[in-house]
This record gives C-alpha cells, sequence and structure tokens, in this order.
C-alpha cells in the first residue's frame, strides 16, 4: 500500500457526499498542493547539501539571476521573495556570515545598502541551478514541447487564482474601510 494519497478515491468519496457536485477543482487543487509539498522537500534537501536553509538559497538564486553585479537592495530582496523584510535581514545576515554574500553601499542611493552576490555563493547558485535543470524530481525527463505545454497550463491556473484573490483581497478592503 502507498503512503500517497489517492487523489481520484477521495474525489469518489466526495462526489458520493455531494451528489451532482463537480469535484475536479477539488482534485486539481489536491494535485498542485502534493505536488508543492514534494517540491519544497526536494528543494529543502538541496538546500541542505550546502549547509543552507531553503530561504537562504532563495536570496543566492535571487541574486544570481539579476544580472551584472548580482546585487539587489533588500526591499527588492523581499518583493522578488514574497517574503518579510526582517526575513531578509535574517537570512542576509546568515549568507554574509557565511561569505556568501556582502552589504555594499548603493551607488545609486547615499543611504542605500545593496546585497551582492559573493563568488562562493555565486558558485552554489550556479550548481543548484544546474542540478534543478538537469536532475531534480523528474521534471528533466519530459521533453520540451511537454514541458512548454505545462508551463502554457500552470500559468493559466496560476492566472485564474491570482484572478481570485485579487477580488477577495478587493472585498476585504472594501469591508475594513466601511468600518
Amino acid at each position: 500500500m502507498s503512503d500517497r494519497p489517492d487523489l481520484r478515491a477521495i474525489a469518489d468519496q466526495w462526489s458520493g457526499q455531494l451528489d451532482d457536485l463537480d469535484v475536479m477543482p477539488f482534485v486539481v487543487t489536491a494535485s498542485i498542493a502534493r505536488m508543492g509539498i514534494l517540491l519544497e522537500r526536494a528543494f529543502v534537501a538541496l538546500a541542505r547539501e550546502h549547509s543552507l536553509r531553503p530561504g537562504d538559497l532563495r536570496v543566492l538564486l535571487a541574486l544570481r539571476r539579476s544580472g551584472p553585479g548580482h546585487a539587489l537592495s533588500p526591499a527588492t530582496l523581499f518583493r522578488t521573495l514574497m517574503i518579510t523584510s526582517g526575513a531578509v535581514s535574517k537570512q542576509v545576515d546568515t549568507l554574509e556570515a557565511a561569505g556568501l554574500v556582502t552589504r555594499v553601499a548603493d551607488p545609486d542611493n547615499l543611504r542605500g545598502l545593496l546585497v551582492r552576490l559573493e563568488p562562493e555563493g555565486r558558485a552554489i547558485a550556479d550548481a543548484t541551478m544546474q542540478r534543478i535543470c538537469t536532475d531534480f524530481c523528474g521534471l528533466e525527463k519530459l521533453d520540451g514541447d511537454r514541458l512548454s505545454e505545462t508551463l502554457r497550463v500552470l500559468s493559466d491556473l496560476l492566472a485564474t487564482v491570482e484572478g481570485s484573490f485579487e477580488g477577495v483581497e478587493g472585498e476585504d478592503r472594501r469591508r475594513r474601510e466601511h468600518r
């Protein structure tokens, strides 16, 4: 017996309880959630191979893809990574102590700082991306056409979900304003 939940069987159970309900949105949601859990486990293991936490590795990857200079402001990092400024500060402290990044003066802002990727941090980011693109969760086994189609479908799903939250967030904002 597998530890894996049988999402179709669970959907069938719901269908038996709630007649005439299309449970396919549930199956899609549960499948994406399960995939997210598995991908995060694999990413955590990848980070640990470099003695890092996953958030720390995400900072290195964000800096590496940022282009020439490989430096970003802390504000850009927390917006890009969708985490708090406090979390970025803690991660940068950890990475700086390990010699993977440094804080440097922002040449475009007299009082600003940038977080700059150091050569050892760049090597970790490069090795991580190499691994993700060639040997990570079996996704590398999908051919280019299949990956492109998967990305198209996932992009559509993400746009749909994000669109539904825009309405919810707007309604929450209107309720708070009317209190």
